[in-house]
């Protein structure tokens, strides 16, 4: 029985690792990289544990091998995420809070395109 039971614990275990799989969850970064590669910047602001939404929007879209790969030849994606139970740095969630109020986002999901330096489209 535990054998049968340990593969199953090990992929649910795994599959926060994947489901962000092509994508930083760090601004500073993703701005050096979008400079550095002359791209703009994806922003998803997502709530991965909680928000129903948020993964469909995933496993429906983000995650597909066609989307990413013609998403990447002119964005960089940026995955920010705001999760209930899953455990994030302070330092993280303080990040990541500032940067919500700064595009105003009130819901989840929210995808924002931006220029290289963070400056939404529009």
């Amino acid at each position: 029985m535990i054998r049968q039971i340990l593969p199953i614990i090990a992929a649910a275990c795994m599959a926060p690792c994947f489901a962000a799989e092509g994508w930083l969850t760090d601004m500073d970064a993703a701005r050096k990289e979008a400079a550095e590669q002359e791209k703009n910047l994806m922003i998803e602001f997502t709530g991965s544990d909680w928000c129903a939404p948020c993964m469909q929007l995933r496993a429906n879209v983000l995650t597909k091998p066609d989307f990413q790969q013609e998403a990447r030849k002119n964005f960089v994606l940026l995955e920010l995420d705001y999760p209930r139970r899953k455990e994030q740095s302070a330092e993280v969630k303080a990040a990541n809070r500032k940067l919500a109020e700064q595009y105003g986002v009130t819901s989840f999901p929210t995808i924002v395109f931006a220029d290289a330096s963070g400056k939404p489209f529009g």
